[in-house]
């Protein structure tokens, strides 16, 4: 009987290993190995790739950062390299750099960085092992943000201390302060804790700022800035949806936590503040008659005043001064009752009726005030000055302190001459200044001293005193 001969392949395997990161594999590397007992036999091997159907990448190290996962699988492929099956290993962890679970009965396992340091994974087959080297590495440190801050309302020469660090995070949950900050224009800044204290210039109403610096402890820094407005219950922030002066959410009100609050148009006893603490609607239209104790309009203030068709304005000891913007008159009334004019920068129209301006006072000064720099449009309107002195001897004063020459339409001016029983007031135009009246020029009362250019009409009328109309020659033009 004759036995036949049965041939044999050897097959012999080698696992390689191939890890995926969630972010992102090194560079993959043929890490196939296979043993062989004979050149020409037949060989077949086993890999380790991130998916379990064969299509993953291969690599035999890999560096991950702490609190990242690594999923691994082991795929058996024949000697073309073709996909066979996701087959079972032996897995094992050295090092304290994470932890491995192992799934499926050995035909995966999920690693898990957990500190820095190295971690050797071991996968036997067939009697063979094979490792993979992982370095984990500190996670790279995330920037802390810092959120800018405000406006946050104070009132003026009061501090104000701002939680800065409130709106501000750090994703890695990192602790973070505040190493610096910078100055502001108008007051001064402390550190106190986690608090910024802000102390407003002594007088200072308006916007002010500064920036500061968080540091999260791994010399991550972030900065912001935090805005600041400093005002008054009759502050205009413009916040009311509109631009009317008598909408109350206009004005700032009361300050309730670091926030303006429950405005109201300004009254007779309140002055109207104007400047860069209006954060919408500074083109502000004065849209009835108004009588109050003043208006300032600041440097810091850009937007426009506008006084509303047939609403008058009188305003009372704290008188109008403009330093910026624009104030547009109407066709009403401007009336100071004893306050100064004071027209420092930006630029006035006039009403196209009557400005009057009084001054009640036994005190030489000046009154009424234009800058070289600011401009004035008389909008062929009248200006009336009133020089009043109380009931005692003596002369007053009163100067208009204008350029060298300021264009007027119409001009009045009256005055006491009572002599000594009832004291006697003058308006005097500065030196070195001429006062232009391109229409009519009227004398009802007081003295008058100064250069003046009348283009128009000298009027003298029926009710002025009978001395200024028996000695109208004096007055030379």
């Amino acid at each position: 009987m004759r036995k036949s001969a049965r041939s044999c392949n050897l097959y012999l395997y080698s696992l390689l290993f191939i890890l995926s990161s969630c972010k992102g594999i090194g560079s993959p590397g043929k890490s196939l190995i296979s043993d062989s007992n004979d050149t020409g036999s037949l060989s077949k091997s086993v890999s380790i790739e991130t998916a379990p159907n064969g299509i993953g990448d291969q690599i035999s190290s890999i560096s991950l950062s702490i609190s990242e996962s690594l999923s691994i699988y082991a795929i058996l492929r024949d000697e073309e390299g073709t996909f066979v099956s996701n087959t079972e290993v032996l897995w094992s962890l050295s090092g304290a750099a994470g932890s491995l679970v192992i799934n499926q009965n050995g035909k995966s396992a999920l690693f898990s960085a957990l500190s820095v340091g190295t971690a050797q994974i071991k996968a036997i087959s067939d009697e063979k092992q094979y490792v993979i080297t992982i370095e984990v590495t500190a996670s790279p440190n995330t920037l802390p943000v810092a959120n800018d801050d405000g406006p946050m309302a104070t009132a003026a020469n009061t501090m104000i201390s701002v939680s800065a660090l409130l709106n501000d995070s750090d994703s890695d949950g990192d602790s973070i302060s505040i190493v610096s900050h910078s100055a502001s224009s108008h007051g001064s800044v402390v550190v106190n804790g986690d608090q910024l204290e802000y102390t407003p210039d002594p007088g200072f109403y308006g916007s002010d700022s500064f920036t500061y610096t968080i540091d999260d402890g791994n010399s991550g820094q972030d900065t912001a800035t935090v805005q600041l407005i400093v005002v008054d219950n009759f502050t205009w922030i413009g916040t009311g949806g509109n631009n009317l002066w008598t909408n109350g959410s206009n004005w700032c009100g009361n300050i309730v936590n670091q926030n303006c609050s429950g405005g109201s148009a300004p009254g007779n006893l309140d002055l109207a503040r104007f400047n860069s603490s209006c954060l919408n609607n500074c083109e502000v239209t004065i849209n009835a008659s108004i009588n109050i104790f003043g208006i300032i309009m600041q440097d810091s203030f850009s937007g426009t005043i506008e006084q509303g068709s047939g609403s008058m304005m009188i305003l009372g000891s704290d008188g109008f001064t403009q330093r910026g913007g624009s104030f547009i008159g109407s066709d009403a009334n401007i009336t100071l009752t004893e306050g100064l004019f004071s027209l420092i920068g930006g630029s006035f129209t006039n009403t196209s009726s009557t400005f009057k301006l009084t001054r009640t006072t036994n005190v030489n000064e000046t009154y009424f005030t234009v800058n070289s720099v600011a401009t004035f449009l008389h909008n062929n309107g009248t200006v009336n000055f009133i020089a009043q002195r109380p009931w005692e001897c003596g002369n007053t004063k009163l100067t208009l302190d204008i350029p060298s020459t300021l264009d007027f339409y119409n001009v009045r001016f009256d005055g006491k001459t009572s002599g000594c029983g009832g004291g006697s007031s003058e308006n005097v135009v500065k030196a070195g200044s001429t006062l232009v009246v391109t229409n009519d020029l009227t004398l009802g009362g007081g003295y008058l001293s100064g250069d003046l250019e009348l283009k128009g009409n000298l009027l003298i009328p029926n009710d002025a005193p009978l001395w200024l109309r028996a000695q109208q020659c004096k007055y030379h033009f």
